[in-house]
């Protein structure tokens, strides 16, 4: 007979699964608020099951990281940990590469600054803590020490600071402000387009009130929300390549706001998709506008129409903004070859999306492709290249922010296709599976149709691009992904992506502020989720 269990604490996998059920969690969520609290953006939702299944444990760092991320002591954690050691049911797991402080020496109460906010339930910050992790320096690269260069504070004076091609590349705990925030970035570029819209508001107005609803359309998707993290590429791609810092400038690069709100009007229509950021997407905006005001016609053609108007409408003022801002018109003309390659990449990338969709084409290689032309190279290179233009910065700076922001670039948009499918709609603004239900061939979508057998890929075949898809049937194409290993496998590649593009920013002298806001950028970029 075997003997009952000691007594003392519960073992780590039944508590865990506990803790994490009474936040409402699943096993993704834990595994993406413990990737964005300790800045090491490696660890996948299977581990998480792993550990709740007693399949084996976490060691001290990420121990110390979930008591931290789920409000409870550390005591706790480490006493069920010690219990399941104890029955001999799995060892510990090694800390990831890099880590050296003891976060399980935390208490609930000391959260580095920058990690998730603080939710019911989570007790506030009161100090902060040291960085527990780091992604692994170049193998060879110097270890950092007294004489290595250090950044010098924001805002103080001196020389300009830089950091060589040795520098190790560290990505440190997330900054109390975000890279987009830094030197009042969001407020300028948010300024810049609010007063931009304004003139435009008034010009308008003066052609005919019935452009008023136009106006009001744009200046509530163009102002009402999105990251800035164009503008924001730009700007520290101009910054680190020597720019100085102006009101002008950051005029210039919000210009990229309005690509960006041409690019997604369209693809909403295209799509089909109803909402865009928890509002009616501007095709269904304006179908209701012409169903309550009971014009002839149809409602849904009036939308669409709308939609390509004012998405070409956005596209024309990406123009008229990056002309108007106040820079002379030399730089302006140096930086003009790179704007214009941008919005063709963006709008062929569009089409071979369409394209793919209609031919079936499942190919990773496929997937590949359109997402470095519809999303990669218009969110990450191209602004860093059109800041090192404006900057007129030399041919080795181009050549490793691209080397930078393709790879980067691509990691944000395979990032962008797990949430279409495993997103919050509560973050993302979309229904749950939206893209399942538009039929995207995405690299995760290729990757699951890789390795599933015969019978998978039918099943996942006969629902993908069904407009009628519910919630079971959404539920169903996730495990399909899920157990192809399609999912990890995209998570795999986001990091690998996401460190080759930090090791593109070691081979460049860059300033040190821009280089660490870029790092942040990076991380922002590729372990958001929404």
């Amino acid at each position: 007979m075997t003997p009952p269990p000691p007594p003392g604490p519960r073992p780590f996998g039944p508590l865990l699964a506990e803790l994490r059920a009474a936040r409402g969690w699943s096993q993704q969520r834990v595994a993406a608020e413990l990737c964005a609290a300790a800045s090491v953006p490696t660890l996948t939702r299977h581990e998480v099951s792993r550990w709740e299944r007693q399949r084996r444990l976490p060691g001290d760092f990420w121990c110390g990281w979930l008591a931290v991320v789920l409000g409870v002591p550390g005591e706790l954690l480490a006493g069920a940990a010690a219990r399941s050691r104890r029955l001999g049911v799995a060892p510990a797991a090694a800390d990831p590469a890099g880590s050296r402080a003891r976060p399980a020496r935390l208490t609930a109460t000391s959260r580095r600054p920058g990690a998730m906010p603080d939710r019911p339930g989570r007790p506030a910050p009161t100090s902060p803590s040291p960085r527990p992790g780091a992604l692994s320096p170049r193998p060879g690269a110097p270890a950092a020490g007294p004489g290595r260069r250090r950044a010098r504070r924001a805002g103080a004076g001196g020389g300009r600071d830089r950091r060589g091609p040795a520098s190790v590349v560290r990505v440190t705990h997330a900054a109390p402000v975000s890279p987009v925030d830094r030197a009042g970035l969001r407020q300028r570029i948010d300024k810049a387009l609010t007063e931009f819209l304004a003139g435009q508001r008034g010009w308008l107005t003066t052609l005919d009130d019935g452009l008023v609803p136009v106006a009001e359309a744009i200046e509530a998707f163009v102002l009402g929300g999105g990251k800035r993290l164009r503008p924001a590429f730009g700007y520290w791609g101009y910054r680190g390549a020597g720019g100085v810092d102006s009101d002008q400038v950051v005029a210039a690069l919000a210009a990229l706001e309005f690509v960006q709100a041409s690019a997604l009007i369209h693809d909403d229509l295209m799509d089909r998709s109803d909402t865009r950021r928890g509002e009616p997407a501007v095709h269904r905006r304006f179908a209701a506008r012409h169903r309550a005001a009971g014009w002839s016609g149809d409602p849904d053609g009036f939308g669409d129409a709308a939609a390509i108007l004012l998405g070409d409408l956005c596209l024309v003022w990406s123009d008229e903004l990056l002309h108007s801002a106040g820079l002379d018109p030399h730089t302006v003309a140096r930086a003009r070859p790179v704007f214009d390659e941008m919005r063709t990449e963006v709008t062929v990338g569009q089409y071979l999306d369409v394209l793919t969709q209609a031919t079936g084409d499942t190919s990773l290689e496929r997937a590949g492709k359109v997402a470095r032309y519809k999303s990669a190279k218009y969110t990450v290179e191209r602004p860093l290249l059109l800041g090192a233009a404006l900057a007129g910065a030399p041919a080795e700076v181009h050549a490793a922010y691209s080397a930078y922001g393709l790879p980067l670039g691509e990691a944000f948009q395979l990032r962008d296709d797990v949430l279409g499918v495993f997103g919050d709609p509560e973050r993302t603004g979309k229904p749950a599976g939206d893209d399942l239900r538009e039929g995207k061939r995405t690299y995760l979508v290729a990757a699951a149709l890789e390795a599933l057998d015969d019978a998978g890929r039918d099943l996942l075949l006969g629902g993908l691009g069904d407009p009628g898809l519910d919630a079971a049937g959404v539920a169903r194409l996730r495990e399909l992904i899920t157990v192809s290993g399609a999912l990890e496998r995209t998570e795999r590649r986001i990091t690998a992506l996401t460190e080759s593009a930090l090791a593109a920013l070691t081979t460049v002298d860059l300033d040190t502020e821009a280089h660490q806001s870029l790092v942040d950028l990076a991380i922002a970029a590729t372990r958001r989720t929404d």
